[in-house]
């Protein structure tokens, strides 16, 4: 089903009298009528003056209606694996992104790669306790395990695909990285731009991909999810995909994409799960990005050399002598990020750059082993505020919840399964206690686990076709926005909803008036604004889908924040500044009731994670937070 934009854009682009007119007429090229010719058309001034669309049509696809065993969505760190997974199972796979292969998620742009290998001196012992300890005792460490497991098989088998080639750093190439000439680096080391080597090994391995496609629903049928519907965004052609089986992968989510590079991550994927009918889990916990106050929205800025930098091979750096000071050194973290919230910044030096530590193997036995490299990676550009990427929670950490017992990513619902940045699993806990390059393995790993365990379903169940009164009444909803004669503009909205939750007061120093108040006027948008947004064309219709998609995320972590009357990791209750063991070892979670209402519930940890509840207070939390010595009567 195509969208013929121009009935629409009609009425509704050129409103807006002489300044809207202009403003088109610049974008488009288009010349404005002289004033015999305004008068030739009868004398009216606000008659389209052009005719060119502000947005060029794109021609459908050939082919809008597909037919798969295991249908992958998102074509990132955990998609891509997760693609020839399902493909060496055997299965017929097709790999759907609202992108471009290679250019989606983490994949164009990590620095760090981690992984364990006991057999090079590597202490399982300590870093489990590291991520027990850090993450403040409700980090899933059965996860962890199965990372500590299976890191290296996944960090050898990117290296035969040929992801850690080396090359010259731009410091070291020229002077490029002295002259700041990103785009002559680039062009000389275009072939070791990773971005097209995904592409290219999709193709090698015959996986066909769809292209900027935006899943927005996964379709039900007799209990089981059967396929899944989107937009093809550059055409405006609803797209049909019949699936055994879908696994997500389509990333987390922020409120902006300021300073770093998010600008496809805008929880889709748990907007599909929770109207699917799973839960979601660990929006509480914000994890906030640094980026520079002297150029908040500069990617380059934060990123320097971006999309062409070596991946760096970091893992297997403590042992049981530093799991003290490291427990330390990641739960520190929280005070700085909350005082800087509290209490502003210090000036930097803005042409000032400083070398990028990196978490090298320091325990290995082996002297070939890649993670003792040393620091690789080109100085970044001084960076002093946190909130670059505002709403952003923790890797792996906030998504769609599968329950305590799930090594799979299977969401409950027969048929779906997550991955990635889409499933909170909880491995973290409440602190991103890795350190460097702790997202990417584990994305990678939990793909090709949920691939395995689709295919595995697919071979149990026949493909159902959705059938055409459903594509129908979905295409209905999915392109309603079109037909608004009036509404609101996707833009606005989401500039409404970030001066909401990008406060500090609402997104990292919480108390219970910030959340209250936040949280009736995300409902104003939710109630009164969503419903009314409209589109003139299909990028526009696209932003709409993605606004919507925040929107619920903000009901969902200002919910959960409110529920979560502690301190936790990052979780900061200024009215509750401290950690209740009593009630708090467990994930809160967000669900749709059979009444369509948003549930809050509790789901307790496993025992074997809570650590040893008998400890003093002081012991078990060694970082205190703001308030919390006075709140409790502890030395500060």
């Amino acid at each position: 089903m195509t969208i013929d934009r121009r009935q629409f854009l009609q009425g509704a682009a050129f409103v807006g009298g002489a300044t809207a007119l202009a403003g088109l007429t610049a974008c488009s090229g288009g010349t404005p009528k002289s004033q015999d010719e305004t008068k030739a058309t009868g004398g009216n001034p606000q008659e389209p003056v052009i005719t060119e669309l502000p947005i060029p049509e794109a021609e459908a696809p050939s082919v809008t209606e597909y037919e798969t065993d295991v249908l992958i969505v998102g074509a990132g760190f955990a998609g891509i694996p997760a693609a020839i997974e399902a493909q060496a199972q055997g299965k017929s796979v097709l790999l759907v992104d609202k992108g471009h292969p290679g250019y989606s998620g983490c994949s164009p742009f990590p620095q760090c790669y981690q992984f364990f290998n006991e057999e090079w001196g590597d202490d399982r012992d300590a870093q489990r306790e590291v991520t027990k300890a850090a993450g403040e005792y409700i980090a899933n460490l059965d996860w962890y395990n199965v990372y500590m497991d299976e890191s290296k098989e996944c960090f050898d088998q990117l290296e035969k695909w040929g992801i850690f080639e080396r090359f010259p750093k731009a410091s070291e190439a020229g002077d490029y990285f002295d002259t700041k000439r990103y785009q002559d680096y680039h062009d000389e080391f275009a072939q070791y731009d990773r971005r097209a080597r995904w592409n290219q090994l999709l193709k090698d391995k015959g996986i066909e991909s769809v292209e900027y496609t935006m899943i927005t629903d996964v379709v039900k049928k007799d209990g089981r999810v059967i396929g899944a519907m989107g937009l093809h965004v550059p055409s405006g052609t609803v797209m049909t995909f019949n699936a055994k089986a879908v696994v997500l992968c389509m990333g987390g989510g922020a409120y902006k994409n300021g300073g770093w590079p998010m600008s496809g991550d805008t929880f889709d994927g748990d907007w599909i799960g929770y109207n699917a009918g799973a839960s979601i889990t660990g929006k509480e916990f914000t994890y906030q990005i640094a980026t520079s106050s002297v150029a908040p929205t500069c990617g380059w800025r934060v990123y320097t050399w971006g999309y062409l930098e070596n991946i760096h091979p970091v893992g297997g750096i403590f042992g049981a002598e530093d799991v003290p000071e490291r427990i330390k050194t990641r739960t520190s973290t929280i005070v700085g990020k909350i005082n800087k919230a509290r209490n502003g910044l210090e000036p930097i030096d803005a042409g000032k750059t400083s070398d990028q530590p990196l978490d090298n193997a320091k325990n290995s036995t082996n002297p070939d082993d890649p993670r003792i490299i040393g620091n690789d990676v080109d100085p970044m550009p001084s960076r002093d505020i946190d909130g670059a990427a505002v709403g952003k929670g923790i890797h792996k950490c906030d998504g769609i919840f599968c329950g305590v017992d799930d090594l799979v990513g299977y969401t409950g619902i027969p048929g779906l399964y997550a991955a990635g940045d889409t499933l909170a699993s909880m491995i973290y806990g409440s602190v991103y206690t890795p350190g460097q390059g702790g997202s990417v393995p584990v994305s990678h790993i939990q793909g090709r686990r949920a691939a395995k365990a689709a295919a595995e379903y697919a071979d149990t169940v026949d493909l159902v076709k959705i059938d055409a009164d459903t594509v129908s009444s979905k295409s209905e909803e999915l392109l309603a926005p079109m037909s608004l004669e009036t509404g609101f503009s996707p833009y606005w909205a989401q500039d409404v909803l970030l001066s909401i939750m990008a406060p500090y007061w609402v997104d990292m120093v919480k108390d219970e008036q910030s959340l209250s108040t936040a949280l009736a006027n995300v409902m104003q948008l939710q109630e009164n604004v969503a419903p009314k947004l409209m589109a003139t064309n299909s990028h526009d219709l696209r932003t709409v889908h993605e606004v919507k998609h925040k929107i619920l995320n903000a009901e969902i972590k200002l919910r959960t924040s409110l529920e979560r009357k502690e301190s936790r990791g990052y979780c900061y209750r200024s009215d509750y500044p401290y950690r209740d063991d009593e009630n708090f070892l467990c994930y809160i979670t967000a669900s749709k009731n059979e009444d369509g209402e948003m549930e809050i519930k509790r789901v307790p940890v496993k025992d074997e994670w809570k650590g040893d509840l008998s400890q003093p207070y002081t012991e078990r939390y060694v970082t205190r937070l703001p308030g919390e010595a006075e709140a409790l009567g502890l030395p500060e």
